[in-house]
């Protein structure tokens, strides 16, 4: 007679099948929990979609400050503005609004409101800058510029509040995941404290140390791993660690984005410092060494960047301002031959990036930086009204690769200086000539005055303070105005030279008496004068000023 076979699972049979169960558990809480990273990985786009937002709002800002302000209307002005506006729109309007946030935003009314609102934001500014085009007057322009400037800081305001509920959201997930974890493994200690009771005499020793493990990863041990040896006990502690090591992993991959996005935020923040600091100081300050100085001081703030502008002069480059290099480098460096950097730079004014110092064709000046210690050097042209007026030279001691967005920022500051530099030296050189004219006015034995279109008084000779009787030093600007000279307007002869407003020379004699205008500090005596109204033509035909000429009449 046959035994029947037994329906008992042997200890064997429980334990693959505690393995299994095991198993299962540990992938259905992986899932669950990659479900969480994911959902952190959303929010960390997201945030990097935000600042991207706030960083080529800021640069539409500059952009259209250059272009309204400093009245750049250069092409690549123009065409930059366009292809920042083109970007935003697809960051805003595409991305942010795109099927990648949609379920997040969905469930998130916060984060959809505020997205909605920089939307609508963006929307008047795109259609505020549409009206660039149709703009009939630069105070429309300005007015324009007003407009898009009040909602670019709506914008960014709204953005930064968006980053910091970004932020604070992915932190709770994140929280959520931890306390996931520690209550999983709560669990998993909970059930091995049952099979302990149960299999105390064969697996007391493995529970101890899972329970101690288990206890230092819930503490916040990452680098703690279960155990893996001995017969029934690795299935489990591979598994645990296999999972341990996955969320290991992708902890550490969004610990090096994180902390790769807060350098880079740093990095653009100490940026637009910069570019804050050297525009600030560009307004206060018409002298060029200085501009330099203030530049380069700001772009060598590291010890191990060094930063030099040369200006063309000739055939050679001329050293203007320098920091950061060792003492002789001015007396060996002051000048450069211009087609050193390697014409590119100077015939189609791209920088350059030279990342090994025996590759710069001028063996002594590179030989020159590498006894100092630096290892790579950048040159970026400035050009102003579409010529290449100097170098910028920046060495770098670290082996480092100057990254695009670094490349820009250069080349842009580098341009701004040079532009800056130009409009300084434009206006010195104006200055002078204004000197210089005055000069010949003052030496005229005639009286001669300007005034402008509303009459008031922008230059008085000597000799025309002489006859009048004002004091040597009188200014007038702003205070002397021809069209209520009463002592004129009582002879008529102030119609007569009214018509030189309308581009037509005009005589008047006149018994003119200085002593009716006393309150302008006119004291002279009463004469009889030959006075000659001229117009002044600007280059484009228009009169914007008139000469009057003050003769003795005999």
């Amino acid at each position: 007679m046959r035994q029947k076979s037994s329906t008992r699972l042997t200890g064997f049979q429980k334990l693959v099948i505690l393995l299994i169960l095991i198993s299962l558990s540990a992938v259905y809480e992986y899932f669950i929990l990659s479900g969480k990273l994911n959902k952190i990985s959303v929010y960390d786009e997201l945030s990097d979609r935000l600042n991207s937002v706030k960083t080529r709002v800021a640069r539409l800002e500059y952009l259209l400050d250059m272009y309204v302000v400093a009245s750049r209307f250069e092409n690549t002005t123009v065409e930059m503005i366009k292809d920042d506006v083109s970007e935003i729109d697809k960051d805003i309007n595409e991305r942010l609004s795109g099927p990648g946030f949609r379920k997040l935003l969905a469930q998130d009314a916060m984060l959809y409101d505020g997205i909605s609102s920089i939307a609508d934001d963006w929307r008047v500014i795109t259609g505020e800058i549409n009206r660039l085009n149709s703009a009939s007057s630069k105070d429309e322009v300005i007015l324009i510029h007003n407009a898009v400037d009040t909602n670019t800081v709506l914008v960014n305001e709204r953005a930064t509040t968006l980053l910091k509920v970004t932020f604070d959201n992915r932190n709770a997930v994140f929280s959520e995941i931890k306390s996931h974890v520690i209550g999983s493994l709560a669990v998993f200690l909970a059930f091995a404290v049952l099979l302990a009771a149960l299999y105390r005499s064969r697996v007391h020793s493995l529970m101890q140390r899972l329970i101690s493990t288990a206890g230092s990863v819930a503490g916040g041990a990452r680098t703690g791993r279960f155990s893996e040896s001995g017969g029934f006990a690795y299935p489990l502690g591979s598994a645990l660690n296999d999972m341990l090591d996955s969320f290991e992993g992708m902890l550490d991959e969004k610990d090096k984005i994180l902390a790769g996005k807060v350098a880079q935020l740093e990095s653009m923040g100490n940026r637009m410092k910069a570019v804050s600091t050297f525009l600030s100081f560009a307004g206060s300050s018409i002298s060029t060494d200085a501009l330099f100085t203030a530049l380069l001081t700001e772009l060598a703030r590291s010890r191990s960047i060094a930063a030099a502008v040369y200006l063309i002069d000739e055939n050679e480059m001329r050293l203007k301002s320098s920091v950061g290099f060792p003492e002789e480098y001015a007396r060996e460096a002051s000048a450069v031959w211009k087609g050193a950097p390697g014409d590119e730079s100077l015939r189609s004014g791209k920088s350059r990036i030279f990342e090994r110092m025996e590759d710069y064709p001028d063996h002594a000046y590179a030989s020159l930086l590498a006894r100092a210690g630096f290892n790579v050097l950048f040159i970026a042209p400035m050009s102003y009204d579409g010529v290449v007026t100097g170098l910028l030279y920046l060495a770098f001691k670290e082996r480092i690769a100057v990254s695009d967005e670094a490349r820009l920022f250069f080349e842009t500051l580098s341009g701004a200086a040079a532009v800056v530099a130009g409009h300084i030296s434009l206006f010195q050189r104006e200055f002078e000539r204004k000197r210089f004219y005055e000069r010949i006015l003052n030496q005229l034995p005639q009286g001669a005055a300007v005034f402008d279109r509303d009459g008031y008084c922008r230059f008085f000779n000597e000799r025309a303070k002489k006859l009048m009787g004002a004091d040597a030093g009188a200014g007038f600007a702003d205070v002397y105005r021809l069209l209520d000279d009463d002592a004129l307007a009582a002879s008529g002869a102030l119609d007569e030279l009214k018509k030189a407003y309308d581009g037509a020379a005009s005589e008047t004699v006149v018994d003119y008496d200085p002593a009716l205008l006393a309150k302008y500090g006119f004291k002279g005596k009463a004469r009889r004068l030959r006075i000659n109204g001229l117009p002044l033509f600007d280059p484009s035909g228009d009169i914007r000023e008139i000469l009057v000429v003050y003769d003795v009449a005999d």
